[in-house]
């Protein structure tokens, strides 16, 4: 049976070929839509879930003033620039607990 065919039969049976098209596309977009909201719910979730994880680094002090030689030496390591500014002790603590949270060891060299 040939499209023609096909067309010529739905409107016998009082079918409407643009309505039936019509159906279909708006089944799709209604799909695609529910497709989306799943996936924007799934990646906040996600990001939930990852904010909870949220990691505590402990740090000694042996290890901050360790660290913080390092730091101050620039023996190295290679900071953004900072304007002329140094960085303040909150800034240190943190390029600390990020270095250890990603596995940077540094050696004491006293």
């Amino acid at each position: 049976m040939s499209d023609d065919e096909i067309l010529a039969e739905a409107a016998e049976d009082g079918i409407s070929a643009d309505a039936a098209i019509a159906r279909v596309k708006g089944r799709f977009k209604a799909a695609e839509a529910s497709l989306s909201k799943a996936k924007l719910k799934a990646a906040r979730a996600a990001v939930d879930e990852d904010r909870q994880r949220a990691s505590v680094v402990r740090l000694e002090s042996k290890d901050i003033e360790r660290y913080r030689k390092a730091i101050r030496s620039g023996d190295g390591l290679t900071l953004a620039a900072r304007n002329g500014t140094h960085m303040s002790t909150n800034d240190e603590l943190n390029l600390i607990a990020d270095m250890i949270e990603l596995g940077i060891d540094i050696e004491d060299k006293d």
